[in-house]
């Protein structure tokens, strides 16, 4: 059998059960008796309750393709991936898997108890009628038969949502736009927005979109305010030096645009990324770490969300967008830089107004997002430098065996896992070569140069061409069939280069130590071959 794909999934520790899915689910578990009907239960968290509170909203049928269907049930990759993939197109994230009991009593069988997808809710139904259903769930890492019995309600409150408040007075400029109107502003009012990360490039992506009347903004951020902060980061006064950043971003916005619903949220963590990211519409990244630009393109891969990313060096900026059925960050960032692998603004330095700029396209992009209006950046990125100034756009591809994009039955080794990474790394680095051995001539083949211009500027070993943060397909075309040898700062970016290019480039080899080690042993040229 094949692999199950990925899941967009939240893992639900109470289910609100909407009358069309009940409706909908009852209709097909009846149909298919004596057989044991099979079924995905889909919606989104509730906004407002308390964490994990999911409502069911729409019931998918799947087919039974157990050998003996009217006491078990099965169901098959094929079928499952063709299901996910319409809950990504609507946005919705997968919560429980249901399935019939026609000639018993709903509570799970140890069957069904040892096959339970710890992700996901099981939901039993004794189709009736009278109809009776029961909710369960096992937590990840609790032993195969361990369930646990779960709130379920079964009727959700009808009627419409009234309309959204809003200030007309004061959104009547913006109201004015074709694309914004009284429908548009009302679909702002309604959405919710996370903000990650809270400084120069959160700063203003807050302000603008609580100015714009976006109805709910999540401010996620685990820093303090210094002194250093204030000429890029517009939210902070100077009386809010120490102050928590999310705490004094929410005391601002509340007195810029009090209409909108602020919530301080805790900083991202791999536990608590997917179920965070998951009540929200729309995620605005403006954090300055790989690993956690990594985790929120994981986290809104795996929930379905959109989101926005900026990055400024210098004067330079990217902006781009990313949705569920693109493009990620992973297909064109295949290697995350290692820790101080990039120089931060602390080292290179950067202009005030350049962080402000890209923070401002972060909250134009989200806009139109949110209204649905325009081109948004959806699989292209914003390049702009505003020292010399060009502005260009680049269209982004989807990778081949991206390792967060791809099935992991489809993956190369390329595709490892976040925590793995670390370890092979390691592997690759022990089977470096040695700035010793180098300097001798044990080197034949091309020398490509992984670090940023200004480095490679300052010294570099004689014949290595600059290829900065360079692809996996970069390094083979310049390869040209010799063997090549990375060079980065201090080998930990060119080892997990290597690893990706394992398989396609045999002759891949990494200098250990990168060029820290060259300048430690206070020489940088490498005799030619």
């Amino acid at each position: 059998m094949a692999a199950f794909p990925p899941l967009p999934l939240l893992p639900p520790r109470a289910l609100l059960l909407a009358p069309r899915a009940r409706r909908r689910a009852l209709a097909h578990l009846r149909t298919a008796g004596p057989q044991e009907g099979v079924g995905l239960l889909a919606g989104r968290p509730v906004p407002g309750r308390r964490a994990g509170v999911a409502a069911a909203v729409a019931f998918f049928p799947l087919p039974n393709r157990a050998a003996d269907p009217v006491r078990r049930f099965q169901v098959e990759a094929a079928d499952l991936a063709r299901l996910l993939a319409r809950l990504r197109r609507r946005r919705l994230l997968a919560l429980a898997v249901v399935h019939s009991h026609p000639a018993g009593p709903p509570r799970p069988s140890p069957l069904d108890a040892l096959g339970a997808w710890p992700e996901l809710a099981t939901v039993v139904v004794s189709p009736g009628p009278p109809a009776v259903w029961r909710a369960f769930g096992r937590r990840a890492g609790q032993p195969a038969g361990g369930l646990r019995r779960l709130p379920l309600v079964a009727r959700v409150r009808r009627g419409r949502r009234p309309p959204p408040a809003f200030d007309p007075a004061r959104l009547a400029r913006q109201m004015a736009l074709p694309e914004v109107g009284r429908r548009g502003q009302e679909r702002l009012a309604r959405a919710r927005v996370l903000l990650v990360g809270l400084g120069g490039l959160g700063s203003p992506a807050a302000l603008y979109l609580a100015a714009a009347g976006v109805g709910t903004l999540g401010l996620s951020d685990p820093d303090r305010v210094e002194v250093s902060n204030l000429h890029r980061q517009v939210l902070y006064t100077t009386q809010d030096v120490g102050r928590s950043k999310a705490e004094a971003a929410a005391a601002r916005l509340a007195a810029l645009a009090p209409g909108v619903r602020l919530r301080v949220e805790p900083p991202l963590t791999p536990d608590g990324a997917l179920e965070l990211v998951a009540r929200y519409d729309l995620i605005v990244h403006g954090s300055d770490r790989y690993g956690v630009r990594d985790l929120v393109n994981r986290a809104c891969r795996r929930a379905g969300r959109p989101w926005v990313d900026a990055s400024v060096y210098r004067w330079t900026l990217q902006v781009a967008a990313y949705t569920p059925d693109g493009p990620c960050y992973r297909c064109h960032v295949p290697v995350l830089p290692a820790e101080g692998e990039v120089e931060a603004c602390d080292v290179a330095g950067v202009a005030g107004p350049v962080v402000g700029t890209a923070g401002t396209l972060e909250a134009v992009e989200a806009l139109k997002i949110l209204l649905g209006a325009g081109d948004s950046l959806a699989g292209r990125m914003l390049v702009a430098d505003l020292l010399h100034p060009e502005v260009r756009v680049l269209r982004l591809s989807r990778r081949p065996h991206c390792p967060v994009c791809s099935p992991p039955a489809d993956a190369e080794p390329d595709a490892l896992a976040p925590a793995t990474w670390e370890e092979a790394a390691a592997r690759a680095l022990e089977r470096g070569l040695s700035w010793p051995a180098a300097a001798a001539g044990a080197w034949r083949g091309r020398i490509v140069d992984l670090r940023a211009p200004d480095r490679y500027a300052l010294g570099h070993l004689a014949g290595a061409i600059n290829l900065p943060w360079a692809t996996p397909d970069q390094v083979l075309a310049a390869s040209a069939g010799e063997p090549v040898l990375l060079v980065c700062e201090r080998g930990l970016a060119s080892a997990r280069l290597a690893l990706v290019l394992a398989r396609r480039l045999p002759g891949v080899r990494t200098l250990a130590g990168g060029m820290a080690a060259v300048e430690a042993a206070g020489n940088e040229t490498l005799p030619s071959s």
